[in-house]
Protein backbone atom coordinates (compact mmCIF):
# COMPACT_ATOMS: atom_id res chain seq x y z
CA UNK A 1 0.00 0.00 0.00
CA UNK A 2 1.55 3.84 -0.56
CA UNK A 3 1.71 6.13 1.65
CA UNK A 4 -0.86 7.90 0.18
CA UNK A 5 -3.75 5.71 0.24
CA UNK A 6 -2.84 5.44 4.09
CA UNK A 7 -2.96 9.00 4.29
CA UNK A 8 -6.43 9.54 2.54
CA UNK A 9 -7.77 6.18 4.96
CA UNK A 10 -6.60 8.40 7.98
CA UNK A 11 -8.81 11.53 6.41
CA UNK A 12 -11.38 9.57 5.36
CA UNK A 13 -11.68 8.63 9.27
CA UNK A 14 -10.92 11.75 10.96
CA UNK A 15 -13.48 13.42 8.76
CA UNK A 16 -16.13 10.48 10.14
CA UNK A 17 -15.55 11.18 13.60
CA UNK A 18 -16.10 14.91 13.21
CA UNK A 19 -12.18 15.65 13.38
CA UNK A 20 -10.10 18.10 12.12
CA UNK A 21 -8.20 16.96 8.76
CA UNK A 22 -4.59 18.23 10.77
CA UNK A 23 -5.72 15.51 13.56
CA UNK A 24 -5.52 12.54 10.63
CA UNK A 25 -2.10 12.65 11.25
CA UNK A 26 -2.72 11.18 15.33
CA UNK A 27 -4.39 8.45 14.08
CA UNK A 28 -2.56 5.46 14.83
CA UNK A 29 -3.06 1.58 13.88
CA UNK A 30 -2.71 -0.71 10.60
CA UNK A 31 -6.32 -2.27 10.09
CA UNK A 32 -9.29 0.21 9.90
CA UNK A 33 -10.50 -1.21 13.30
CA UNK A 34 -7.63 0.18 14.96
CA UNK A 35 -7.82 3.45 12.73
CA UNK A 36 -11.17 3.87 14.08
CA UNK A 37 -10.79 2.82 18.05
CA UNK A 38 -7.66 5.73 17.52
CA UNK A 39 -10.27 8.50 15.92
CA UNK A 40 -12.98 7.78 18.66
CA UNK A 41 -10.22 7.94 21.37
CA UNK A 42 -9.13 11.53 19.96
CA UNK A 43 -12.40 12.55 19.63
CA UNK A 44 -13.55 11.88 22.91
CA UNK A 45 -10.15 14.05 24.32
CA UNK A 46 -11.05 16.50 21.90
CA UNK A 47 -14.99 16.79 23.12
CA UNK A 48 -13.81 16.80 26.86
CA UNK A 49 -10.71 19.38 26.68
CA UNK A 50 -13.34 21.54 24.78
CA UNK A 51 -15.09 21.87 28.25
CA UNK A 52 -12.25 23.08 29.92
CA UNK A 53 -12.05 27.06 30.53
CA UNK A 54 -10.76 29.02 28.01
CA UNK A 55 -7.84 30.77 29.20
CA UNK A 56 -8.88 34.32 30.21
CA UNK A 57 -12.26 33.16 31.48
CA UNK A 58 -13.10 34.19 35.12
CA UNK A 59 -12.71 30.33 36.05
CA UNK A 60 -9.21 30.52 34.41
CA UNK A 61 -7.98 33.90 35.92
CA UNK A 62 -8.72 33.33 39.83
CA UNK A 63 -4.68 33.01 40.95
CA UNK A 64 -3.51 31.20 43.73
CA UNK A 65 -4.14 33.57 46.52
CA UNK A 66 -7.55 33.67 45.51
CA UNK A 67 -7.97 29.85 45.74
CA UNK A 68 -6.17 29.56 48.94
CA UNK A 69 -8.06 32.50 50.22
CA UNK A 70 -11.88 30.29 49.00
CA UNK A 71 -10.16 27.14 50.69
CA UNK A 72 -9.60 28.72 53.69
CA UNK A 73 -13.33 30.19 53.94
CA UNK A 74 -14.39 26.75 52.69
CA UNK A 75 -12.87 25.05 55.70
CA UNK A 76 -14.10 27.53 57.88
CA UNK A 77 -17.47 26.99 57.28
CA UNK A 78 -17.39 22.93 57.04
CA UNK A 79 -15.88 22.92 60.76
CA UNK A 80 -18.66 25.68 61.29
CA UNK A 81 -21.34 22.76 60.25
CA UNK A 82 -19.52 20.09 61.69
CA UNK A 83 -19.62 21.47 65.15
CA UNK A 84 -22.81 22.51 65.12
CA UNK A 85 -23.89 18.90 64.09
CA UNK A 86 -21.57 17.51 67.20
CA UNK A 87 -22.51 19.91 69.87
CA UNK A 88 -26.47 21.22 68.90
CA UNK A 89 -27.76 24.04 71.40
CA UNK A 90 -28.81 22.73 75.04
CA UNK A 91 -32.32 22.42 75.93
CA UNK A 92 -31.72 23.78 79.17
CA UNK A 93 -31.50 27.48 79.28
CA UNK A 94 -28.46 29.44 80.18
CA UNK A 95 -27.96 32.67 82.05
CA UNK A 96 -25.94 35.88 80.96
CA UNK A 97 -22.48 34.11 81.90
CA UNK A 98 -23.67 30.81 80.13
CA UNK A 99 -24.14 28.55 83.06
CA UNK A 100 -27.57 26.76 83.29
CA UNK A 101 -30.45 27.94 84.71
CA UNK A 102 -33.17 26.76 87.00
CA UNK A 103 -36.77 27.88 88.04
CA UNK A 104 -36.86 25.35 90.81
CA UNK A 105 -34.95 26.60 94.17
CA UNK A 106 -31.04 26.21 94.48
CA UNK A 107 -30.55 22.32 94.20
CA UNK A 108 -32.40 22.06 90.71
CA UNK A 109 -29.30 21.70 88.92
CA UNK A 110 -29.14 25.70 87.45
CA UNK A 111 -26.82 28.02 87.97
CA UNK A 112 -25.94 28.78 92.24
CA UNK A 113 -26.00 32.67 93.26
CA UNK A 114 -22.81 34.55 92.29
CA UNK A 115 -20.28 34.75 95.42
CA UNK A 116 -19.71 38.36 96.78
CA UNK A 117 -15.78 38.51 95.48
CA UNK A 118 -13.54 39.08 98.72
CA UNK A 119 -12.55 42.26 99.86
CA UNK A 120 -8.92 43.42 99.50
CA UNK A 121 -6.92 42.75 102.91
CA UNK A 122 -4.72 45.48 102.68
CA UNK A 123 -8.01 48.37 102.14
CA UNK A 124 -9.82 47.02 104.95
CA UNK A 125 -6.38 47.31 107.02
CA UNK A 126 -6.18 50.85 106.30
CA UNK A 127 -9.81 51.56 106.39
CA UNK A 128 -9.58 50.32 109.85
CA UNK A 129 -6.30 52.09 110.77
CA UNK A 130 -8.15 55.66 109.53
CA UNK A 131 -10.77 55.03 111.58
CA UNK A 132 -9.42 54.56 114.65
CA UNK A 133 -6.65 57.70 113.74
CA UNK A 134 -9.86 60.03 113.31
CA UNK A 135 -11.49 58.83 116.46
CA UNK A 136 -8.08 59.32 118.23
CA UNK A 137 -8.12 63.12 117.09
CA UNK A 138 -11.66 63.47 118.30
CA UNK A 139 -10.05 62.20 121.96
CA UNK A 140 -12.22 59.69 122.18
CA UNK A 141 -9.98 56.63 121.96
CA UNK A 142 -6.19 56.35 123.44
CA UNK A 143 -4.76 55.02 119.84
Amino acid sequence: MSDQFIEDVRRSVAEAHSLPEAAAEFLVGTTLEELEASAAQLAELLTAHQADPEPGSPEESETMADVIARASFEKRERQRALIAALHPEPQQPRDGQGKFTTSGGLFGGGARPLVPAPKDPVREHDAIVLGLTQLSHLGRSQF
